[in-house]
């Protein structure tokens, strides 16, 4: 008898501790995440080696790294805390199980490729934080049909299957898993993102936005499904691969606006037919590539949007205003306000303001002078000049970087890089040393190379001439004076770098994403939050003041120096600060003005990009 009350006590005990473990997640099927699968740097989850299917991320990761959980066949669903700011490169990539992803507010950063070829894939929710969003995020997504962005996230747009930035000037994805055989672009779009349109199962018929001047790098390749697109007559160029790898693609309308193709812009498209007029530039690359070329159609080039009956987001549609149709002629309307001004200015004998920043020029100037408040101010284009900004696309509309669009994306996929052989080969033909100058991508993706040792006489560091190589240490030395556009970029083991006052230019990126600066901007060293280097450039800004007082030393504000920070509301530029970078304010949306500025000489167009201000008003009156 008394065994029994044993036993039977001991079964309500152990039912006790099921239903305990059962609260907490565990049970058939489900396992606690140990801490020790999780490897964890400095906030940083650098790496996942559990195998559980269902994954709570510890409170304290502030940022999952690159490849994090890539290839982790058997994870199905992952908890992330508030708190991680960042998903990196490739985090989630190849996550075949991954069904369901709620992104957190605290996210701001989501980086290329972070869930690439999730195939299963089939809920997703974003959080109103997440500003930056990285190329083929979503790529390979096979079924995934739509996304869930929080209404008060002003960055992202979802509409109609597909994936835009926060006014759908930018299309970042066409859903692999969108519904319909055709897709119209919004005539909003202005630019397409690299690889927006890979991997799509159901469509056939893609019509590109009039609003579109080029099909950029890898835009349009391994589209997989879709068999016709068709260019509208304000594409002028078709970038390098834009369509390349499209076994399925019949036909292309290319019309005769298009001045420019890459040789490899229909590679690996086997059956592929060009239809445009003849003696265009598509004839002509039909002809020198053999590819078949077609005056008659041979599939529609007029259709409607698979998905014309959604409403247009509120954010984006005016009032009455509820399909792509009322967008598109805005942006016709707006198109020929335009042409008939020109016309007019051609026509007229009277004089017409000028607004000196718009007014094309000359290949030959790279800058003009304009007269604010009383200060005469240099405006640099830095198209065609290396002067106090970046290095930018050549078309100056085109908000993607060149690392981003260019560089950073094109490991999305092995399979739309070129072949690594070729292109290490063009490599070493372009870049043979010349005196003085390191030259552009000298060392690009050496991750043998840990240490460097200079020449006495450079001078100049040239555009991404160590990017993603494997420098851990770097002494540059005081002969050098002008850092290139992403030098350093993206060497996430170069800890220690030395830069001598003989710098006088830093471009754009130069030390994005090295261990260097990530540290030195996650420190916070009381009373050091400026990071200034070379012969007073204003590197990075760290702080989180509404009211920023300039140090005395500082001659230039460098490039994206205080990019994002839209928390100030006020700058005091002393005397000593001579030049202003590109982008150097960009985001800074709270930002009424600068104050004093007295010594300014110069400043990049784009200092103040996605500001109220502009380069003739910017003065705190």
């Amino acid at each position: 008898m008394n065994k029994k009350k044993i036993f039977i006590a001991g079964m309500v005990a152990l039912t006790a501790l099921s239903c305990m473990f059962a609260s907490q997640g565990v049970g058939i099927g489900v396992h606690a995440t140990e801490s020790s699968d999780f490897q964890i740097s400095d906030g940083t989850l650098v790496a996942y080696r559990g195998k559980d299917a269902n994954v709570s991320i510890p409170s304290s990761v502030t940022e999952i790294g690159s490849q994090a959980f890539q290839d982790n066949t058997t994870l199905r669903s992952v908890t992330m805390p508030l708190g991680i700011t960042k998903i990196d490169y490739r985090a989630f990539s190849g996550c075949t199980s991954l069904s369901r992803v709620d992104i957190p507010d605290t996210v701001i950063a989501v980086g290329p490729g972070a869930f690439y070829a999730c195939t299963s894939l089939e809920d997703m929710s974003i959080g109103e934080g997440v500003s930056s969003w990285g190329s083929g995020v979503l790529a390979g997504c096979s079924k995934l049909e739509k996304v869930d962005i929080d209404s008060d996230n002003r960055y992202l747009t979802y509409y109609a299957g597909a994936l835009y930035n926060g006014d759908m000037s930018m299309l970042y994805q066409v859903l692999a898993g969108r519904q319909g055989d055709n897709y119209v672009m919004p005539g909003t779009v202005r630019y397409i993102d690299t690889y927006a349109f890979w991997q799509c199962e159901n469509l056939k018929n893609v019509s590109v936005s009039n609003a579109v001047k080029s099909i950029p790098e890898y835009a349009m390749t391994n589209m997989k499904s879709v068999e016709n697109v068709v260019l509208p007559t304000s594409v002028t160029t078709i970038s390098l691969r834009a369509f390349s790898d499209n076994e399925a693609l019949k036909q292309v309308v290319v019309p005769p606006s298009v001045s420019t193709i890459h040789d490899t812009a229909f590679e690996n498209c086997p059956n592929v037919k060009l239809l445009s007029e003849k003696e265009t530039q598509a004839e002509f690359h039909a002809i020198k590539h053999k590819i078949p070329f077609i005056s008659t159609e041979e599939y529609p080039t007029e259709f409607d949007d698979s998905k014309s009956d959604e409403l247009l987001p509120e954010s984006i549609r005016q009032t009455g205003d509820k399909t792509e149709e009322t967008i598109n002629k805005h942006v016709e309307d707006a198109k020929k306000e335009i042409e008939e001004k020109e016309e007019t200015k051609e026509d007229s004998n009277d004089e017409l303001y000028v607004n000196p920043l718009t007014t094309p020029e000359d290949e030959s100037v790279i800058g003009k002078t304009i007269i604010v408040n009383g200060q005469a101010i240099v405006l640099i284009n830095n198209r065609n000049a290396k002067v106090y900004g970046v290095t930018t696309p050549k078309d100056e509309e085109n908000p993607e970087e060149e690392i981003d669009a260019e560089e950073q994306n094109e490991d999305v996929t092995e399979e739309a890089s070129m072949e690594e052989g070729e292109t290490e080969e063009a490599m070493e033909e372009e870049t043979a040393a010349a005196a003085g100058k390191i030259e552009e991508r000298a060392h690009y993706k050496d991750t043998s190379l840990t240490r460097f040792s200079f020449d006495e006489d450079v001078t100049e560091i040239g555009k991404l001439a160590f990017a993603r190589s494997g420098l851990l240490s770097v002494v540059i030395p005081d002969s050098v004076e002008y850092i290139g556009y992403g030098a350093f970029y993206d060497c996430k083991d170069l800890g220690k770098i030395t830069i001598p006052d003989s710098v006088k230019t830093i471009e754009a990126k130069a030390f994005a994403n090295t261990k260097w600066l990530q540290e030195w901007l996650q420190s916070k060293t009381q009373g050091q939050d400026f990071l200034i280097v070379g012969d007073g450039i204003l590197l990075a800004y760290r702080g989180s003041k509404e009211e920023v007082v300039i140090p005395d030393e500082v001659k230039v504000i460098g490039a994206e120096a205080f990019a994002g920070h839209e928390e100030i509301t006020s700058i005091y530029v002393p005397g000593n600060v001579e030049k202003i970078g590109a982008k150097a304010f960009k985001g800074c949306k709270s930002l009424s003005g600068l104050k004093d500025c007295r010594g300014l000489e110069s400043i990049v167009v784009s200092a103040f990009e996605d500001t109220e201000l502009t380069p003739e008003n910017y003065l705190i009156k």
